[in-house]
């Protein structure tokens, strides 16, 4: 990456090699600053990765309850109105992660991005 070349990824920033935010290269707050942006990092990638293996296990339960129904409904040991997985349970899980969708988009930005006074 060139000196002339804007474009400036988290990954490329090494104490002394960039300014950030106008602290002097090379500086205890650069460092400070590259930290918490490597830190910054690091959260969203174990918020974003737990979010994706918890909702996979969840989606995995229904899944094979679902198959369940479907083989308790095709060998007539249950009738329709008796199945597990409804359409409440589908809605539910829906609803449920739209909301830790957005609550997790919420406080990864509040994180990556705060508020300075």
């Amino acid at each position: 990456m060139s000196e002339a070349d804007p474009a400036v990824r988290l990954t490329d920033l090494r104490p002394g090699t960039v300014s950030l935010t106008g602290l002097e290269p090379g500086t205890v707050a650069e460092s400070i600053a590259l930290s918490d942006a490597a830190l910054s990092q690091q959260v969203a990638a174990r918020v974003v990765h737990t979010f994706i293996l918890i909702n996979s296990a969840v989606l995995g339960i229904v899944t094979a309850v679902f198959l369940a129904d479907c083989l308790l409904l095709s060998y007539g040991k249950i009738g329709a109105a008796d199945r597990l997985v409804s359409t409440n349970v589908v809605l539910a899980l829906i609803s449920a992660t739209t909301v830790q969708l957005g609550g997790i988009a919420l406080l990864m930005g509040k994180y990556l991005f705060p508020v300075k006074p």
